[in-house]
Parts: C-alpha cells; structure tokens; sequence
C-alpha cells in the first residue's frame, strides 16, 4: 500500500507538481529503501513512467470514474486502452 500511495501523490489534486514534483526517493519498490535487497533502476523508472502515464489517463477520465457505479473494472478499462504505454502496469493487472 505504502508504494501504491507514493505514486497517486503524483495526481495533480494532491499539489505536488505532478510527475516532475514527484520525489521518486519515497518509492520504496526495488529501490535502496526496498526490504528484499533487490534493485533495479530500469523497471522502477519504467513503473514511475507508466504509473504517470495511468494517472493522466484516469484523470482525463474523473468526472466519469466519480460517478462509476464499477470503478476498479472502469480503471482497469482505462489500462487496457493504455496498454501500450503501460505493459508492465498491464502485464502484473490485467494479465
């Protein structure tokens, strides 16, 4: 949970700067602050990219997703759409 709320802080509601405020040292996942030991600076870049990628997307989106009756298959909707810019956020959620 923690690394999933490290990326929403991106959205532009939370007056962070969005993608350029972001303060990728909070991200715990594969990076020097991950409990495994593992890092790898290439996918941990790639899923800061792809999560950006999928909050602009849901954010063109929020008026619509505020009033989802079915909001994670609506989101999930949106991924599938972004596939393409987003294979590794698709691969581990759609898949």
């Amino acid at each position: 949970m923690h690394d999933a709320d490290v990326l929403d802080i991106m959205r532009p509601c939370c007056g962070h700067g969005g993608r350029t405020g972001f303060r990728s040292q909070a991200l715990r996942f594969l990076g020097p602050r991950d409990g495994s030991g593992m890092t790898n600076p290439t996918v941990r870049d790639a899923l800061i990219e792809e999560a950006w990628c999928l909050i602009r997307a849901t954010e063109a989106k929020k008026s619509g997703l505020r009033r989802s009756t079915e909001y994670m298959r609506d989101v999930l909707s949106i991924l599938g759409k972004t596939r393409r810019m987003c294979p590794l956020l698709a691969a581990c959620l759609l898949d």
